[in-house]
């Protein structure tokens, strides 16, 4: 977990050590759209992402503002190791602001977000030896970042609470009149800070608590997640299943996606504590 001074742009840290003879590395670690983003350091080895045919190739420290495919992860190195912190929606809006320049489904050089200084948290991160050091220096590099780039919340946080809240389910007209703007001009606001439409992100989040009721409830349960998430019909949900993952829920097994049922199913880590 982040210290508290950065409880409101960080959800958590991790890191990926991937050796070449783990028997996923090759196939791939299969995830799903979060709405969240993530800030990437390698300390060995380069990540590569397939999201459906396309595959990008992050840089040694970059920044990725959100997925709106599912995607896999793996690598052609020996060993991979990766740390990697875990964005709220907000957060890149608010740590960075005008010179974020990230495309959706892409990335950037993290040395273009940062202020003075990079370079030196560069050469020390490369240094470490332990998982504890690397999530100490680099908590301490976003630490040195906020003292000069204060929160200002907005109504896009508040909004963001409100479809966690609603568990995607609450339509954009409604949003829009809970603070009293037009739609078009909270669509575009809300694209601004989060970097994608609100009936996109609404989607995601959707289905983020979709999968997280998949440990009570298979994915070939239709009727009960159909009506769980309101769906028009089982037939709608199988659908829109089918658009975020790729495929039916009729084919979907999920012990065949270890990493997505680790992250998204039995430990949620995409709903924040106070939203499970």
């Amino acid at each position: 977990e982040p210290q508290e001074q950065l409880k409101k742009h960080i959800q958590f840290y991790c890191e990926f050590n991937w050796k070449i003879g783990d028997p996923l590395v090759p196939k791939g670690h299969f995830s799903i759209p979060s709405g969240f983003s993530f800030v990437g350091f390698h300390r060995l080895g380069r990540m590569k992402v397939d999201t459906g045919g396309k595959i990008i190739s992050p840089q040694e420290f970059y920044v990725n503002r959100k997925n709106t495919f599912p995607y896999r992860m793996t690598t052609e190195d020996e060993r991979l190791i990766i740390t990697i912190a875990c964005l709220k929606p907000t957060a890149l809006f608010h740590l960075f602001g005008e010179k974020l320049e990230t495309k959706i489904n892409s990335s950037q050089h993290a040395s273009l977000l940062f202020d003075k200084g990079f370079d030196s948290f560069a050469n020390e991160f490369k240094t470490t030896t332990t998982t504890e050091q690397r999530f100490a220096i680099v908590e301490n590099l976003f630490l040195k970042h906020i003292e000069t780039n204060p929160w200002k919340a907005n109504i896009i946080d508040e909004a963001v609470d409100i479809i966690f809240d609603s568990k995607g389910m609450i339509s954009i007209k409604d949003l829009a009149s809970t603070f009293n703007v037009n739609i078009r001009y909270f669509q575009k606001l809300f694209k601004k800070v989060i970097g994608i439409s609100p009936s996109k992100y609404r989607n995601i989040i959707r289905f983020v608590f979709v999968f997280s009721e998949m440990s009570d409830t298979p994915p070939d349960d239709n009727k009960t997640l159909t009506a769980l998430f309101n769906f028009y019909d089982t037939a709608h949900f199988s659908k829109a299943f089918k658009q975020f993952v790729g495929s039916a829920p009729s084919d979907f097994q999920i012990e065949d996606f270890p990493f997505l049922k680790h992250t998204s199913i039995d430990n949620s880590l995409w709903i924040t504590p106070n939203k499970k």
